[in-house]
């Protein structure tokens, strides 16, 4: 039996990742509290970007894993997949921060490590694969960290118009809440009510 060739099938060349060109090899250290007393690190629990670091995501490590970077070499908001970490985590981490040592594009990244001076001392300095895609680990894993990625993603592209209607939102409750308000209102209340009288008086109803 003869073949009868495909036509008309258009051939998708295979296109290679391109490669960002903040990815490769980093040396990597670790800060965070305690910011003040004898062994007090440089600091405020304020990230560079305005981001505060709670009590609650210092003692817990809950909320974003931050790092603090050269935003000439890695843009703030990058969202980079970085092995080995402190907390053998293998999702992003979010660049938010910077700090003096981060001058002249150097490639270091400062982990924020909010699980105090023994726990940061412990990492050291440490070289560290930053990647835009997830790195080693079980398929399992990869494919948690690639889907958890997708919704940082998706959380970040809506977050902006969110904060806006909230801000919105919130000018306009303070508006109808204000005592300036409801005298307006009431002054134009007062105005109606004397046009219909007035009115009334004229057509004789």
């Amino acid at each position: 039996m003869a073949l009868i060739p495909l036509t008309g099938t258009p051939i998708i060349p295979f296109k290679p990742r391109e490669k960002k060109s903040w990815e490769g090899t980093y040396v990597a250290t670790a800060y965070g509290p305690p910011w003040d007393g004898p062994n007090g690190m440089e600091g405020s629990g304020i990230t560079s970007r305005g981001t505060r670091l709670s009590p609650t995501v210092q003692r817990t490590m809950r909320g974003p894993y931050i790092i603090a970077v050269d935003p000439t070499v890695i843009p703030y908001g990058t969202r980079a997949y970085i092995w080995p970490n402190p907390f053998n985590y293998r999702g992003t981490f979010l660049a938010d921060d910077t700090g003096g040592a981060f001058r002249g594009g150097v490639r270091k990244v400062d982990f924020y490590d909010p699980l105090g001076r023994a726990h940061q001392n412990a990492w050291g300095v440490k070289d560290v694969k930053v990647s835009s895609r997830p790195i080693g680990g079980s398929p399992w894993d990869l494919g948690n960290t690639a889907i958890g990625g997708a919704v940082e993603d998706g959380v970040d592209a809506v977050k902006g118009p969110i904060d806006d209607v909230g801000k919105a939102v919130g000018a306009f409750v303070d508006t109808i809440t204000s005592a300036s308000f409801w005298v307006r209102a009431g002054k134009v209340l007062i105005g109606l009510i004397m046009v219909i009288i007035a009115l009334t008086r004229l057509t004789g109803v």
